[in-house]
């Protein structure tokens, strides 16, 4: 599942027509075997359009030039309130200030702070907490869909929420614990689906909407936090201090 909103419907390969729509507006086109046009903004502004080969794309954009604008006025909206809350820890929703302090902790009770002693110690509480998360969301959904993992694994990805391999291993992304429950949620939903339905399918889908009939507005609104996540200095100084640790070892 990718990062832009989970694009994750969107194909890897690349785009069959590149356009742009207003001057402003990057629109990559793929065409495929498919009912109608799907449009979607990716976390760099990218408008990606999955759409039959007979389909005229700049009708479909003067058609849907509303959603457009509304869709660009929520991208800024996101850019606008990440950059007041450069030196916050986005949690599970919620920003929070940051204190150095002794021992990492994270905040309860309503509690505004985090404690942190160093930022690879609070990478390492973050991700503990995310898999207790995990956890107990894929063994429910997993019950549910019927369906069994190997193991979950937890990385500092830089494309992707999560994904599921051929081995049955169920990857996330750590920047998941920034994300509101619900959304922490769909991914989850996303990839355990994806144990039964390797692919992007009319049954794949059709699987997560038993479980998550809301999907498509939960996909938007991960658009939203990739902005606010992927430019926010401190998940910055957070890779970051993974990356230096590795190479130390």
């Amino acid at each position: 599942m990718r990062r832009n909103g989970t694009g994750s419907r969107e194909s890897s390969r690349a785009p069959d027509e590149i356009l742009w729509w207003d001057n402003r507006i990057r629109v990559e086109v793929r065409r495929e075997k498919r009912k109608g046009a799907r449009l979607l903004f990716r976390a760099d502004g990218t408008l990606c359009i999955n759409a039959p080969e007979e389909t005229d794309i700049r009708l479909v954009l003067r058609r849907r030039r509303r959603w457009l604008g509304r869709r660009m006025a929520e991208l800024a909206e996101s850019a606008s309130e990440k950059g007041k809350c450069d030196d916050k820890l986005l949690l599970r929703g919620r920003w929070h200030l940051l204190k150095q302090s002794d021992v990492c902790r994270l905040p309860i009770d309503g509690e505004d702070e985090v404690c942190y002693s160093t930022p690879a110690a609070l990478s390492d509480l973050l991700k503990r907490e995310l898999r207790r998360d995990l956890e107990r969301l894929t063994d429910h959904y997993g019950r549910r869909m019927d369906v069994r993992y190997n193991r979950i694994a937890i990385r500092k990805q830089r494309s992707r929420w999560g994904s599921c391999s051929s081995n049955r291993n169920l990857n996330f992304n750590l920047i998941m614990i920034a994300l509101p429950t619900p959304l922490c949620e769909y991914v989850v939903i996303h990839e355990v689906a994806h144990l039964a339905e390797r692919g992007h399918s009319g049954g794949f889908w059709k699987l997560v909407a038993q479980h998550c009939s809301d999907y498509e507005e939960r996909e938007r609104k991960l658009q939203q936090y990739w902005y606010l996540i992927e430019g926010n200095r401190v998940w910055q100084t957070l890779r970051e201090s993974s990356r230096s640790s590795r190479e130390r070892s």
